[in-house]
Parts: C-alpha cells; sequence; structure tokens
C-alpha cells in the first residue's frame, strides 16, 4: 500500500478503490441477484416457466444482465437500472409499431407496476425484491469487501 502525506491524498485513493468496487464486484453481486429474482418472480409465475423466457439470460431479455446497467452515480453511490427494450410489436402488415409503449416506460417498469393499462399482468416487483433479499443477506457488502481486498486493502 502506498504512503500518503495527508489525509486528502489517502482520502482520494480510498474512493477511487471504493468506486472501482462498486462498479465490478458489487454491481455484478446486485445484478445476480436481480438475476434470480426474475427468474423466481416473473419467469416461474407463468405455465410452462420456459414458454415465457422467450429472450431469456443472454437473448436480450429482462433477465438478460446485459440489460442491466451500473453507473455511478455520484463518488461512493451505485445505480443499476434495467434497461431491457419492449419486444417490437408486430402489426396486421408484417411491419412493427415504432411507438407501441410511451418513451418513459421500459419493460422492467411494466413488470415492476403490473398493468398499468398496457398489459393485462399483476405486479411483479422483482426491484423491490432484490433490495430486501440484499439488506437481508448483506451480498453487497460481502462482494465491497471482495473488491477492497482485490485491491490490497485490509478489510474486516
Amino acid at each position: 500500500m502506498p504512503s500518503f502525506r495527508d489525509l486528502k491524498s489517502l482520502e482520494a485513493y480510498l474512493k477511487n478503490k471504493i468506486n472501482d468496487a462498486l462498479v465490478n464486484e458489487c454491481a455484478d453481486t446486485i445484478k445476480r441477484t436481480e438475476q434470480d429474482n426474475i427468474i423466481n418472480m416473473v419467469y416461474d409465475s407463468f405455465e410452462p416457466s420456459d414458454y415465457y423466457d422467450r429472450r431469456g439470460m443472454y437473448g436480450g431479455g429482462l433477465n438478460d444482465i446485459d440489460n442491466m446497467e451500473a453507473t455511478l452515480t455520484e463518488s461512493g453511490t451505485l445505480t443499476v437500472s434495467n434497461n431491457t427494450p419492449f419486444n417490437p410489436i408486430e402489426r396486421w402488415d408484417g411491419g412493427y409499431y415504432d411507438n407501441a409503449f410511451p418513451d418513459d416506460y421500459s419493460l422492467a417498469y411494466v413488470v415492476e407496476h403490473g398493468n398499468n393499462g398496457l398489459i393485462p399482468s399483476p405486479a411483479k416487483p422483482f426491484t423491490k425484491a432484490t433490495v430486501d433479499e440484499l439488506n437481508k443477506t448483506k451480498a453487497h457488502v460481502e462482494a465491497m469487501k471482495r473488491g477492497l481486498r482485490k485491491h490490497g486493502l485490509t478489510v474486516k
């Protein structure tokens, strides 16, 4: 570990390591936890459950980790959002509607909040379930510790 001449340089060093752990280890843990909750609350609620997993974990679906964006909104604050686009809605003539849903709606929003007059479906609040699970298991805290240890820091 480097030595520091003042607290300001130590603080900057630690913020850098914390932000790196947030974007890497913590984000991955949060995304994986969300994937589990999407499977349990969304896909497994349909019969048969494999029918509804049309795009799946790797095909651009709600459960695809590539649709989950992790960003630092400010130093030390991580935001993870699910930005899965809607499936295109086919028109009677074989074309597709460009704006089938309002711009401020995402697939995750509609699944989370249910019908809202767009899709006949009950709410499946997988994000709340993810937050609740992380608060209970503290998996994100352990991920932070792993990330800081990876940088050579001693963490209890």
